[in-house]
């Protein structure tokens, strides 16, 4: 046959050519729990060598998901064996989860013996992750400092990708455990569960503004990373705090140390601009210069009117980071605004600033 169905799948065994068993097992891996059938196949797929074969044959089982529980002992045998490549392991824990509670019992038994290896409870508990019902469980490794699953277990709760309390209660918590990898991953999987997870803002937050220059260290500009995408992911609801973050609350001998928020509404985008607008007129004036830059670096037009407006800031960091923000978006409208600003503004610095604005502008009409 020329594409398979779950029916006609036993024709295709390894009399077959190596690469059409490996388009039955790919187009198999698409049709997903309609392909229940298939499952003492693929069981049989699992041991091809061909790699692309062996992997997607791990794939569709647990693309076919609870159905494919036959399979659970196959999987948990690849899981577990560390001669795997990292590849495969890992996609057998992932088809392991989508199959979903009957897999439960063989994975909690690996999760929670502490002679087993730490590969295989690692990949056990990503594993579970998926799991809803093992959501006490793995909060129960998290709370546990002496049990050295407890960094994996807050990356895992991050799969479940679930509104739960509890879950994000205790990924809160975690973000102030003295681990740096438990605090790493808990950011981590606030992310993965996204704008349900929108109670974590001031904890992540919290993040961002507690920059230390004895912590600015490899491990530590990684959460910060974490964080900075962690609340990207979360969304607009994360949009006031950090526009409250801008401004200048650095206990650092007056060094203001926020850009990581600026960066965070980049990220975020289109549906920052409104509330960045609002902070051109702020009253902190750290805010208005981070709203003019943040606002040029997303670029959107709607902000022109508001950044034309903010040429005429009584501060003259304002005017420039304005300025430049005009030249970044390329708006047709700024060109007057900055021509009067050329000849007009009594800094230099801003003169200057806005005649490389008008000369950008101008680029993108020849």
């Amino acid at each position: 046959a020329d594409h398979i169905t779950p029916k006609n799948y036993r024709i295709c065994t390894r009399d077959c050519d190596v690469r059409k068993r490996t388009d039955n097992i790919l187009e198999l891996e698409s049709i997903g729990p309609d392909a229940a059938e298939a499952v003492p196949s693929l069981i049989k797929a699992i041991q091809e060598k061909y790699w692309l074969a062996h992997v997607g044959a791990i794939v569709a089982l647990g693309h076919i998901g609870p159905a494919a529980r036959e399979a659970i002992p196959a999987l948990i045998a690849i899981m577990r064996d560390r001669n795997q490549n990292f590849g495969p392991s890992e996609e057998a824990a992932e088809s392991l989860g989508h199959i979903g509670p009957a897999a439960m019992p063989a994975l909690v038994k690996i999760f929670q013996d502490k002679e087993e290896n730490f590969f295989a409870r690692s990949k056990a508990a990503m594993a579970l992750g998926y799991i809803p019902p093992a959501i006490p469980i793995l909060i129960q490794v998290l709370e546990d400092k002496n049990d050295d699953m407890h960094a994996i277990a807050a990356l895992a709760l991050g799969n479940i990708s679930s509104a739960d309390e509890n879950v994000i209660q205790a990924l809160i918590a975690a973000l102030k455990d003295e681990d740096w990898r438990v605090r790493i991953n808990a950011a981590e999987a606030l992310g993965k569960i996204g704008p349900a997870a929108k109670q974590a803002i001031p904890a992540l937050v919290a993040l961002l503004k507690n920059w230390d220059r004895e912590k600015n260290n490899q491990s530590y500009s990684y959460l910060l990373s974490v964080a900075e995408d962690s609340l990207a992911s979360i969304g607009p609801p994360a949009i006031p705090a950090l526009i409250e973050a801008l401004k200048f609350d650095s206990p650092y001998n007056g060094i203001n140390l926020l850009p990581q928020a600026s960066r965070v509404l980049i990220k975020i985008g289109l549906p920052a601009v409104p509330a960045l607008i609002k902070a051109l007129k702020d009253e902190d004036l750290t805010t208005r210069r981070e709203a003019a830059s943040t606002l040029g670096a997303i670029g959107d037009p709607h902000a022109t009117p508001a950044l034309i407006a903010a040429l005429k800031d009584e501060d003259s960091d304002v005017r420039c980071f304005a300025a430049v923000a005009l030249g970044q978006i390329g708006d047709h409208l700024a060109i007057p605004p900055l021509q009067k600003m050329i000849r007009e503004d009594p800094d230099l610095f801003c003169r200057q600033r806005a005649q490389e604005a008008f000369d950008k502008i101008m680029e993108k009409f020849r």
